[in-house]
């Protein structure tokens, strides 16, 4: 009961200091000048061009403009207000914080004037951290937008994205479904800006754009890159030119060579580990454009005598199964035993077969 119990305060006490943090973020109680919406001239306000969402090539703008289109058709106005904060060095000027799709669409039928509330002046900071909060409560995990803040959030406060405390530190104070995806942002936060727009929203179906299940499977062959052929990848530009280069590939379907991309990356992955490092095929398959097939064929010339390593390692396994004592086995020992007999029968299958 005292450790469950203790379970329990622990839990609790991780809440209150998740409460604390977002009530310590530089938008909490952030309010606006006056509670009622305001109308003001639209040529008044100036466009933040760090916001994602201002960024009318993106699949996100394209996905929402249609609706919102619908939405004044029918209803002949639009409903809910802008928000803006006052700028603080050009009197009488504003900057947009929220509603760039609204206010597109006023502009394109000659509209004038919108309704908004209007916010004190709002540092950089603040404006990522409102329009983050404001989007977590409407759209899914855009991971696009969300790594695009991020790295304007990042030099604002002179932290760095590769760092794993840094990311806790960056979205403490965001909402937790952008907390959640501490690991994809850290893994986002490894490629260039430009194969970061190749992603694509993580809502989105643009067959050209990169998902992010595919991002994370690409992202093992930078790692194996960065661990195992270092000399290779400063040839290749440095990780961030590597990063737009692995995109590149993906989207011209070179990893789907003999069919699935997915069984492409597995086996690019599996030849990097096998190779040794900087071998000069690694080289010739990331930039003279060597096969898949032919990087498998110089990875396999490597591998020890399959048939020695087999009988060695089996050898070896028997006489320690042998010495073993069943009733001293620790759950940790007959759940290993259990994962070997799993594998050893999938192989023995493709034996047999």
């Amino acid at each position: 009961m005292d450790q469950k119990r203790r379970k329990m305060e622990n839990r609790q006490e991780g809440k209150e200091l998740e409460v604390a943090a977002l009530r310590s973020s530089p938008v909490h109680e952030l309010k606006p000048l006056n509670e009622q919406p305001e109308w003001i001239n639209i040529d008044d306000i100036d466009v933040d061009s760090t916001n994602p969402g201002s960024v009318t090539e993106s699949l996100r703008y394209q996905r929402r403009a249609p609706s919102i289109r619908d939405s004044y058709d029918i209803l002949g106005r639009i409903v809910y207000p802008v928000i803006v904060s006052k700028n603080g060095e050009h009197a009488g000027r504003f900057i947009h914080v929220d509603g760039f799709g609204r206010l597109e669409q006023l502009k394109e039928r000659g509209e004038k004037r919108v309704r908004a509330y209007i916010y004190p002046p709002m540092t950089l900071e603040q404006r990522i951290c409102f329009r983050q909060t404001l989007n977590a409560a409407q759209e899914p995990f855009d991971a696009v937008s969300i790594i695009q803040d991020l790295r304007v959030l990042a030099d604002e406060r002179k932290l760095d994205l590769n760092n794993p405390d840094h990311v806790k530190t960056l979205v403490r104070d965001l909402p937790e479904k952008v907390q959640k995806h501490e690991k994809d942002i850290l893994e986002l936060s490894r490629w260039h800006p430009d194969a970061i727009k190749a992603l694509g929203e993580s809502y989105g179906t643009n067959p050209k754009a990169i998902g992010l299940d595919q991002i994370r499977s690409l992202g093992r062959i930078m790692t194996e890159m960065m661990s195992r052929h270092q000399d290779s990848l400063k040839k290749l530009g440095g990780s961030l030119e590597f990063s737009k280069s692995v995109a590149q590939m993906y989207l011209d379907r070179k990893f789907a060579e003999s069919g699935r991309s997915q069984e492409g990356i597995r086996v690019v992955i599996r030849c990097l580990k096998t190779l040794p490092s900087d071998d000069p095929s690694v080289l010739e398959f990331f930039e003279n454009g060597m096969t898949i097939a032919a990087l498998d064929k110089a990875a396999k010339a490597n591998i020890p005598n399959e048939k020695g390593v087999v009988v060695a390692g089996c050898s070896d396994f028997i006489n320690m199964l042998l010495n073993l004592n069943a009733k001293r086995l620790t759950e940790e020992d007959k759940d290993a035993l259990k994962r070997t007999a799993l594998v050893l029968n999938g192989v023995l299958s493709e034996v047999r077969a």
